[in-house]
């Protein structure tokens, strides 16, 4: 064996003294370096523990790194915990501190993008060694190279992902596993709004015709999507007991979502706004009687087939349809050009129109917002702020009229 040579636990410079439980520093010369062994206190075992530290440079470089790691432990900071890779505290975050708090899609996604966009690449850092820097290079990378076939990811993935690390990095620093989140000082990828199509009112009768030609469920989703606002996975969700026909209204409660069990329907809405209740046009009432009719009939065509589980939109075994299979396969692939209007134009430029009829014909702001579920009034505000804008022609010409005798009392009473 080599010899191992013991010399004091750090050069004598100074007046510098030894503290208690620093141990002694020694040179092993079989492996050529400098070793020493540490007391420390175990917080979570509650139990006095020994740390190993070793350097090739020299003996005041044991002595850096330990108390290094006993100054990280006097700030809250577990140093054990802040050597795991990147990879598996993700991979414990999601499982422990994630999949009984989300919803099943959000789990999902976060699943997705932890395997897919973040182990693949930087999973092998370890937490402490993980710098501003080096995550801020990684949101360029998947930008510019990421994803399938190294095309690069999109802006909104980036800065999905982005989040995602900012989430488990907080809930490491929260747990003292590391002293700060470097992640938060990184920069979001710079996103464009996507375009918002509204549907003149010749096209929105021309998409109800042909959508009616095409089937009854089709027609029903697109009449509530205009008549409503409601999101797809909330008119997918909807079941007859929500519906109100005495008082012409309907409660949003639940969505329909695809996840990799299949579509199911999930309580939790997208947000505490979006559990509302909408009040309904006539010609959404008036649709829905026509349709319930319609659907008793078909029942009745698939019996020992149909299960009526109370869904508006129902399969012929009365299980929740697909929404994502609709929007594209249905709206985009078929009823659009039936319609003539162009495919650029998605499912969810529908909500979009309702919106955007209301603000136009003078309904408050505040209303659309309650009626789409908007989680506050600045979305609504931001996102038909072209709409908005346009309405001060309006107010001016209300004005005049006002001035020039019209009451506007009256529209109260």
């Amino acid at each position: 064996m080599g010899t191992v040579k013991a010399v004091p636990f750090f050069e004598r410079t100074g007046n510098m003294k030894r503290s208690n439980g620093e141990g002694t520093v020694y040179f092993n010369e079989k492996r050529q370096r400098y070793e020493g062994q540490f007391s420390y206190f175990d917080k979570d075992t509650q139990t006095k523990k020994r740390k190993f530290f070793s350097s090739k440079k020299s003996a005041k470089e044991v002595l850096r790194k330990a108390r290094e790691f006993k100054s990280l432990q006097k700030k809250g900071v577990n140093p054990i915990k802040s050597d795991i890779q990147l990879g598996i505290w993700l991979d414990d975050w999601l499982k422990n501190y994630k999949q009984n708090t989300v919803r099943l899609k959000t789990y999902e996604r976060y699943q997705t993008s932890i395997k897919m966009h973040l182990k693949p690449y930087i999973g092998k850092y370890k937490l402490k060694a993980l710098s501003t820097d080096i995550i801020q290079r990684h949101w360029t990378f998947l930008l510019e190279k990421g994803g399938v076939e190294q095309s690069g990811l999109a802006a909104r993935t980036v800065n999905a992902t982005r989040r995602l690390l900012i989430q488990a990095l907080n809930d490491a620093v929260d747990l003292g596993y590391i002293e700060k989140n470097s992640a938060l000082k990184t920069k979001p990828i710079k996103t464009s709004r996507s375009e918002i199509r509204i549907l003149t009112r010749d096209e929105a009768l021309r998409l109800m015709t042909v959508a009616k030609e095409y089937d009854m469920v089709a027609w029903i989703v697109v009449v509530i999507a205009l008549g409503t606002g409601m999101r797809l996975s909330e008119i997918f969700g909807l079941s007859w007991s929500c519906i109100d026909f005495r008082s012409a209204k309907l409660y949003v409660e639940q969505s329909a979502v695809k996840t990799n069990h299949g579509t199911v329907i999930q309580n939790e809405v997208k947000t505490k706004n979006s559990r509302r209740e909408v009040p309904l046009p006539k010609f959404v009432v008036q649709a829905l009687i026509e349709y319930k009719r319609w659907q008793e009939f078909y029942k009745i065509k698939n019996t020992g087939l149909f299960v009526d589980r109370g869904y508006v939109i129902a399969n012929q075994y009365g299980n929740v349809r697909h929404p994502a299979s609709f929007s594209y396969h249905v709206f985009k692939k078929a009823l659009l050009p039936r319609a003539g209007i162009s495919e650029k134009v998605r499912f969810h430029d529908l909500r979009h129109t309702h919106a955007t009829w209301l603000l136009a014909s003078g309904v408050n702001v505040k209303v659309v917002s309650e009626r789409l579920g908007h989680s506050t009034i600045r979305i609504t505000l931001d996102t038909y702020a072209h709409v908005i804008r346009t309405m001060q022609t309006v107010a001016v010409e209300k004005l005049d009229n006002i001035y020039l005798g019209e009451d506007p009392m009256k529209q109260i009473e």
